[in-house]
């Protein structure tokens, strides 16, 4: 749903046959993840992203994930993390009529990229940060926004980190990353 938009509690419960209280409960639980914000007379509405939100997200973005390269080139086979992204490939291209799934898949692919060095408080930031990037994702959700580019641009990381090649892999991550501010600010 777009930003502003204001979430019938009691037409939810109707359509899904439920009772208010856990309609209810899930808004509040949404609201606490970010994706509604309550207004006056207790409306959940569906928060607004703003550029700040998009700056601060693509920071944390930056910082966390070419470390996590780094460490995985340190302390790591680059090779077994390339494996392990492949499959996710597939997931992303089977899911690639289904924009939601895709993004799930996405988000997914850069976990495992941030999880693979093994430090469970950088997969923790991670996995907050993961669930806000598919909000503005889902928010940026328009033609602008080309799933083929990003697939190869996936490819590209896998490409270089089976090449045991840390520039490139870093240089292929940074190009990702920038796309997704770059496609948030569309």
């Amino acid at each position: 749903m777009p930003p502003n938009t204001i979430i019938p509690e009691r037409g939810y419960a109707k359509d899904l046959g439920l009772s208010r209280t856990p309609v209810r409960m899930a808004l509040k639980r949404l609201s606490q993840e970010g994706w509604l914000v309550w207004e006056e007379h207790k409306r959940a509405v569906v928060s607004e992203i703003k550029q700040k939100d998009v700056y601060d997200l693509f920071t944390v973005r930056e910082m966390l994930e070419p470390f996590a390269i780094r460490k995985t080139f340190e302390e790591k086979e680059p090779a077994l993390l390339a494996g392990m992204l492949v499959p996710i490939m597939t997931e992303m291209e089977k899911h690639k009529n289904n924009y939601y799934e895709y993004i799930k898949a996405d988000m997914f692919y850069h976990y495992t990229i941030v999880n693979f060095v093994g430090v469970e408080r950088l997969s923790q930031i991670w996995l907050k940060t993961g669930d806000e990037v598919t909000r503005l994702a889902m928010h940026a959700l328009n033609s602008k926004h080309e799933q083929s580019g990003i697939s190869a641009e996936h490819r590209n990381i896998i490409d270089a980190l089976w090449n045991h090649d840390l520039e490139e892999t870093l240089k292929c991550l940074d190009i990702n990353l920038r796309r997704f501010l770059r496609d948030s600010y569309s």
